[in-house]
């Protein structure tokens, strides 16, 4: 009997030659999961030969965590009889990992039941990679964008990282300034006690890399700046940490740089339990997810930086005034719920203008920082000690149970005080003068216990120095010539008293004249030229600030005007706006009727505000700096620094120019904190397209400094004082010139 079988043998040729050279991978397997033929493409993509394949089970080449899914697709391809497509990864031979979309098929047999399973396999690598990398970037970058500190932030990051990636176990490492070296920072994943014994050793460690060193997965990653990877660990690797791994039964490793800029501020290290080949997209992702750590860790020290200085004295890194009203309110809200006591301590040193005067500001400023670490040196950690400005602190004691304590503390601190300081080669004595006011009996807010306690503190001076006294309602004696300043500022203006000195603020690369600020001065007819610091305070307290203010805002510009009549050079007129101006006055209707004055220009006008004005009702702020804008006027941020203001809204702020504070300019270049601040307001502002004035520039390193740095333009002794209005038309003629 003959059968032809041609068409048999012609289909089946087709199916082969199909099998074994599609452009996909394709395995029978039987219903057990058993391998019965493999092609080539299959072969290829995971580095095996046939016979490696040819009877082993497919789960014995899945990935551990995917082996339930692959088992429920071939279940449900018999169950349903219908191709279950599924991704998954697969181990190749060489200990890669593959992703693959896995499609399976159950061909059925003459009994229409399934008689074994066709699995059609596509690489989908390059797609899963992409996948991986926006989904760590983007979990790491939601982890930065809602985290306030580096303490939360790290083990968020290890785990999105562990997570996608498929690896147990993470450390992260930071740069530790006060050690010189990287120091433990998080940790993700121990789970083991192996895991946590090595958390607990490396937390003990500072890694301190040295040029040339080769041992350790950390210190090669921050001498290199780049990903690091361990195939394969061994304790007889140089990895001083590898014996604990290897007990933890982690084999692979990882590890890459915290970049800022080309400076590595970090390490994290990764382990897995499998081992690994290099993986050129993952080691692309990891630095790029570095780089965006690194800058973050940048921007948020900046910010730290910011915050601290706002906080505190630069000279003493002691609380400054606005640190310790903060702390004062607060302790009377706790006293005033808890019907506790409290006192404040007003100190005045009695000697330190002859200190500073013979011995020089160096000599004082040393003076000062021993006066403070005498002072922390007597008190208890809940205590306070800030520093107010120039020779003036004061102390906050809470929780007083005894006024006598006070006392006696009071006395301690005089008889720290009262010893021998070592300066310029020398020993000197300087006394101090105390003044104590407590609540709830001399006060109940905070501007009346310190004025209360700065009476007491003059009344111990009068008693001949180096002494305290409590604050009583006889020795009002201070409140008594504020009055006299109060009234007599009440007719400066009508007496014509008042008058404004300019201050040229030079542009730093050309050399000219850019512009002058108006600063107003009182010529006292028996106490002569008074400084602003004497009265300005008085004037915002009384009000009498609104008729200064439109008086300085007129006169200023009327000086303008006449110069521009004279011939002398185009200039920007900058004026300080006092709280009460920007805050609570009309200041749109103000600026219209001054503009509205023949020769009043709004182009040559420059409105200086602080960041404690704009910050104290933003949203307001940024509307009525935009009306400002719109009439044409030039707006400055003054004193920028000194008071803690929100990058966000900084940022939406229409300004023109921030003027860094004479706090930060003082200490450089010499105080590298204070470089690395300054440096980043004037990063930070260019970025943001805003102009930087740099105030109090006293010294050619400071000017040279900021020159380097891109300072666009500095005022300051360096250049000149602040001149009449006379002498300040001649400096502008001889700058034409």
């Amino acid at each position: 009997m003959i059968v032809d079988v041609t068409e048999r043998k012609a289909t089946e040729q087709r199916y082969r030659a199909l099998f074994d050279n599609s452009a996909v991978g394709i395995t029978t397997v039987d219903l057990q999961g058993i391998f019965t033929e493999v092609n080539q493409r299959f072969l290829d993509m995971l580095g095996y030969a046939a016979q490696e394949l040819i009877g082993r089970n497919v789960a014995e080449i899945t990935f551990p965590q995917d082996r339930p899914h692959g088992l429920r697709s071939a279940d449900e391809a018999k169950l349903n009889k219908a191709a279950v497509a599924v991704e998954q990864r697969f181990l190749c031979r060489d200990g890669r990992v593959l992703w693959v979309r896995r499609t399976v098929s159950a061909i059925l047999g003459k009994d229409a039941k399934p008689d074994y399973l066709v699995n059609v396999v596509e690489d989908i690598a390059d797609r899963k990679r992409e996948e991986l990398r926006r989904t760590m970037e983007h979990a790491v970058t939601r982890a930065l964008a809602g985290e306030e500190s580096l303490v939360e932030l790290f083990p968020l990051v290890i785990r999105d990282i562990c997570q996608n990636m498929g690896w147990e176990f993470g450390v992260a490492w930071v740069w530790d300034r006060e050690a010189q070296g990287l120091k433990v920072c998080a940790s993700w994943g121990a789970d083991s006690p192996e895991l946590r014994e090595f958390v607990a050793d490396s937390m003990q460690r500072t890694i301190q890399p040295q040029p040339g060193d080769q041992q350790g997965l950390i210190r090669r990653t921050y001498l290199a700046g780049e990903a690091v990877w361990i195939s394969n660990i061994s304790p007889a690797q140089g990895f001083r940490r590898a014996t604990m791994i290897w007990k933890a039964g982690l084999r692979g490793a990882f590890a890459f740089p915290l970049l800022r800029g080309t400076e590595v501020v970090g390490v994290m290290e990764f382990y897995h339990r499998g081992t690994h080949e290099p993986e050129k997209a993952l080691i692309s992702t990891a630095q790029a997810i570095g780089r965006q750590i690194g800058q973050y860790m940048g921007r948020r020290e900046a910010e730290e930086a910011l915050k601290f200085v706002a906080g505190h004295d630069g000279l003493t890194k002691l609380p400054n005034r606005m640190m310790f009203n903060q702390r004062l309110e607060h302790a009377l809200a706790m006293a005033q719920r808890g019907g506790n006591q409290l006192a404040v301590l007003f100190i005045d040193l009695d000697r330190f203008k002859v200190i500073n005067d013979t011995l020089g500001h160096e000599a004082g400023d040393a003076l000062l920082c021993e006066v403070a670490e005498r002072l922390k040196g007597q008190l208890r950690t809940t205590d306070t000690v800030a520093r107010l400005g120039g020779d003036e602190f004061v102390v906050l004691i809470e929780n007083v149970t005894d006024p006598v304590y006070v006392g006696s503390l009071a006395q301690k601190l005089i008889t720290a005080l009262s010893a021998s300081f070592v300066l310029a080669g020398g020993e000197y004595t300087v006394t101090a003068s105390i003044g104590v006011s407590t609540y709830p009996d001399d006060g109940d807010d905070v501007q009346t216990l310190l004025k209360h306690a700065d009476i007491a503190m003059y009344r111990s001076k009068e008693q001949g120095r180096n002494t305290f006294q409590f604050y009583s309602a006889q020795m009002n004696v201070h409140s008594v010539e504020r009055l006299t300043l109060e009234s007599g500022l009440r007719r400066a203006l009508e007496r014509g008293e008042l008058l404004l000195h300019y201050q040229p603020i030079m542009e730093m690369r050309s050399g000219r004249i850019a512009g002058m600020e108006a600063l107003v001065r009182w010529q006292h007819p028996e106490l002569g030229l008074v400084p602003p610091g004497q009265f300005i305070a008085i004037a915002e307290e009384t009000g009498l600030i609104v008729p200064i203010g439109e008086w300085v805002l007129n006169t200023a510009c009327a000086t303008q005007r006449s110069w521009q009549e004279r011939g002398l050079p185009q200039i920007m007129m900058s004026v300080n706006l006092s709280s009460r101006q920007f805050l609570y006055g009309d200041l749109v209707s103000d600026m219209v009727r001054l503009l509205a004055r023949p020769g009043h220009a709004a182009a040559g006008l420059k409105l200086e505000i602080t960041e404690g004005m704009v910050m104290h009702n933003p949203k307001r702020a940024v509307l009525l700096i935009r009306t400002l804008k719109e009439m044409g006027l030039h707006i400055a941020i003054d004193d920028f620094g000194t008071g803690y203001s929100s990058l966000a809204y900084l940022r939406r702020f229409p300004i023109d120019t921030l003027k860094i504070d004479r706090s930060f300019i003082l200490d450089t270049p010499g105080d590298a904190g204070a470089a690395a601040i300054t440096q980043a307001i004037i990063a930070m502002a260019h970025n943001l397209g805003l102009d930087v004035t740099a105030e109090g520039v006293e010294t050619a390193a400071q000017f040279e400094f900021l020159l380097q740095h891109g300072c666009d333009q500095m005022q300051g002794f360096y250049f000149s004082r602040p001149l009449s209005a006379a002498d300040a038309a001649a400096l502008l003629q001889k700058n034409k010139t």
